[in-house]
């Protein structure tokens, strides 16, 4: 398997990049932040979205629609905070529409956290036997970063447009801050990188033996 390499990049988070400060009735969200051109806010690098209450929205559901990094369009609904931020499990690229089930207790803005991952990495699990290596490279210091892996099909858009994949992180590349060499031994269907603080590149590299 010829080496592939994926370099990420985040800006700094944007609490109000997607919506700014409102208090919209049940319905949709208008999208007005920084981030958004032509009704669609652009995060540049696909990572978590969080929406912040300013009263108690505990009891009210945002459903987040847009895009990842492969132009799938994905939806993802979470619970609203209580006085605080709630936050996606799943990355947007884009984020079209925000919509909810009920009239905001105060205030609420959107935007984007500090917390983004690749597209995942597709692995031949079949293979024997089965040996990755993993490699994390910091070309400059400033940011964290953590290899994980799923068992899930990721070619299932079904799962990937509704509740995204399960992931899991890989004890020997989690939260790193400098070069980083791993590997797997067991078989896997796919890995990522998820960055987790900071805003400086990282690199991942992955390599397959067995693969011309």
């Amino acid at each position: 398997m010829r080496p592939i390499f994926i370099t990420k990049q985040l800006a700094a988070a944007a609490s109000t990049g997607i919506c700014t400060s409102q208090s919209p009735g049940a319905g949709t969200i208008t999208l007005n932040g920084s981030l958004v051109a032509a009704g669609v806010a652009n995060l540049v690098s696909q990572r978590l979205v969080i929406i912040t209450s300013g009263g108690n929205d505990s009891g009210i559901s945002f459903t987040i629609t847009g895009t990842n990094d492969n132009n799938v369009v994905i939806s993802e609904t979470i619970t609203g905070a209580n006085a605080g931020v709630a936050t996606s499990t799943i990355d947007f690229l884009t984020v079209t529409d925000i919509t909810h089930t009920g009239s905001v207790a105060g205030t609420l803005t959107a935007g984007t956290s500090g917390v983004g991952s690749t597209h995942p990495i597709p692995l031949a699990h079949y293979k024997t036997p089965f040996n990755v290596a993993l490699a994390l490279e910091f070309p400059t210091a400033g940011s964290t970063a953590t290899v994980q892996y799923t068992y899930d099909d990721v070619f299932n858009l079904s799962v990937i447009k509704a509740n995204g994949l399960r992931w899991n992180s890989i004890s020997s590349l989690t939260d790193k801050t400098s070069d980083t060499d791993g590997s797997l031994t067991a078989p896997v269907a796919a890995v990522r990188m998820k960055i987790t603080t900071g805003t400086a590149p990282v690199t991942l590299t992955v390599r397959q033996a067995g693969l011309g």
